[in-house]
């Protein structure tokens, strides 16, 4: 997991997610390892992959109390920017 962080950090989000999974592969149950995933996503806009790693977060815990709302938020946002596009062209 640190080294996850530490690639977050470093702003190589392809490498942080590639340590992500293998945590995840480590302890399949911890929902804290999705949802710093999705965190990192939704903080560098790119909320079709935080949708994800929240849907995943989510799928072992319904009753997460940051994940679902975070992952409307996601939805909301990635809705508006397909609005905002199409508006454009």
């Amino acid at each position: 997991l640190m080294l996850a962080l530490i690639r977050k950090e470093q702003g190589d989000l392809a490498a942080a997610e590639a340590e992500f999974t293998k945590t995840i592969n480590l302890r399949p149950q911890d929902i804290s390892i999705r949802c710093q995933a999705a965190d990192m996503y939704l903080h560098n806009h790119d909320f079709a992959k935080a949708i994800v790693w929240y849907e995943s977060a989510l799928a072992l815990s319904e009753a997460d109390e940051l994940a679902y709302p975070s992952l409307l938020y996601c939805r909301f946002m990635l809705e508006r920017k397909k609005r905002d596009f199409a508006e454009l062209v």
